[in-house]
């Protein structure tokens, strides 16, 4: 058993962990840091961050310590692993990254999830990553961790949500830019949906409303599973959701205002915390996920350009 697994508690899940690490392969050699990486351990090339082949199209998520690591490659194979899974969640497959099941370094010490890249077909993806839930710490917290992760984010109660992270292709300078946690602990109610989610949306408004449209139709997909599930409560978990930057599309059509569809990527991702549901509806999770699709549908509908460059609202930040 890797080091970062320690054994705390007899428990069916260290079973199963313990029985996936036995046959689990070894990590690739060529590997690198996982580039698009936004929020979560590890972000922005932390070297203890989330590997990737790019040969093999995987990244590597490093499994975090009990309990949380157990949780999460848990509902992995709940959902992906047919002889475990439960027919509702298997619904959950389209909205989560495709387990392709446990692999440890050489050095048998660390030990990873491995899920496809759902960006590698982008060629130069806008990213962005919403932490979910007006809560974000599991019903047995202490009251230390309560307060922690309040601490976090003052407006998470509020809003229901936070953003994390963000990439977006900054057409002025020609460049991807990083959002940090610096700037996204600065959105609050007056500013989130400005210096947020029109931020993460292209520059090019027409563009930008079709973007909003996809996502709003994706998420609300998302929803309505969420509206007759009674099987899980998330906790801290997020939405991950991109774009290509690059519009292979008549020019021509980028700038008008046909009715055409824009693809997205839309996945549920970070499950470390979640717990079995008492047969009620994740009303946590869902008032997020709600305000999330609502500022989304005010995107699909704006006018006005965005009247600031991510590179301005992040210099903003810092001062």
């Amino acid at each position: 058993m890797p080091s970062n697994l320690v054994r705390c508690s007899d428990d069916e899940e260290y079973s199963l962990l313990d029985s996936l690490l036995k046959k689990s392969r070894s990590l690739p050699e060529n590997v690198c840091v996982y580039q698009n990486q936004v929020g979560g351990h590890g972000a922005l090339g932390n070297k203890h961050g989330v590997l990737y082949s790019k040969e093999l199209g995987i990244v590597y998520k490093p499994i975090q310590h009990f309990p949380k690591g157990f949780h999460e490659v848990d509902l992995y194979e709940r959902v992906f692993n047919s002889s475990r899974g439960d027919e509702k969640l298997s619904v959950l497959r389209q909205f989560m990254p495709r387990y392709d099941g446990l692999c440890c370094d050489a050095s048998g010490k660390n030990s990873y999830i491995c899920m496809e890249d759902i960006l590698a077909d982008l060629k130069r993806p806008a990213i962005c990553d919403i932490k979910v839930g007006r809560i974000t710490y599991t019903p047995d917290a202490t009251p230390e961790k309560i307060s922690v992760e309040k601490s976090k984010y003052k407006w998470q109660e509020e809003i229901g949500f936070s953003v994390t992270g963000i990439k977006v292709y900054d057409s002025a300078t020609g460049e991807d830019v990083y959002v940090d946690k610096t700037h996204c602990r600065t959105l609050d109610p007056s500013n989130i949906y400005e210096h947020g989610i029109r931020l993460f949306l292209c520059k090019d408004i027409a563009r930008a409303r079709r973007l909003a449209s996809s996502f709003v139709k994706s998420l609300s997909e998302l929803c309505r599973w969420f509206e007759i599930q009674r099987e899980i409560a998330f906790y801290s978990s997020s939405l991950l959701l991109a774009y290509d930057s690059v519009d292979d599309n008549d020019p021509l059509n980028s700038a008008g205002e046909l009715d055409r569809s824009e693809p997205v990527r839309v996945h549920l991702i970070d499950f470390t915390r979640w717990r079995s549901s008492s047969g009620e509806k994740d009303e946590n999770f869902l008032y997020g996920l709600r305000n999330v699709i609502e500022l989304f549908r005010q995107a699909s509908a704006e006018t006005k350009p965005l009247s600031v460059s991510p590179k301005t609202v992040i210099s903003s930040a810092v001062l």
